[in-house]
């Protein structure tokens, strides 16, 4: 085996430093194996995990938020279907009070009619009678 084979597999169990003399010939503060890449994957799925609960959770609380908006503007749109019925009726009824208004405004053009003929009738007789005695 090689002097290189050899700090290889050295490496592989984790040497950190090799030193020869007063040189440094490799400084690895950090081994890369198997379980590392492994922990680092774990840990990403892991952050990923948390991010789609997250994001989950925001759904919901928005769905919540709509389902509650939508009621409202079902409640709102009741309402106002109610109140358009109410102004119909408002609206018909003000129509028939107008109609016996003008009835009654008719009825008393014509009593008034009448009661200034009879009035024209009475003068007349009074005139006649005080020309009758006179």
């Amino acid at each position: 085996m090689t002097v290189l084979g050899k700090i290889e597999i050295l490496q592989e169990r984790g040497l950190k430093d090799f030193i020869l003399g007063n040189c440094t010939v490799w400084n690895n503060t950090q081994v890369v194996n198997g379980n590392t890449e492994r922990a680092d994957l774990l840990a990403q799925i892991n952050d990923l995990k948390a991010a789609l609960r997250d994001r989950d959770e925001r759904m919901k609380a928005t769905e919540t938020e709509l389902a509650i908006i939508k009621e409202q503007s079902e409640n709102r749109l009741k309402e106002l279907k109610a109140l358009k019925m109410d102004l119909e009726k408002s609206q018909c009824i003000n129509i028939k009070k107008e109609e016996v208004i003008n009835q009654l405004k008719d009825a008393m053009s014509s009593l008034e009619e009448k009661l200034v003929e009879k009035e024209n009738m009475l003068n007349m007789k009074y005139l006649k009678e005080a020309e009758g005695n006179a």
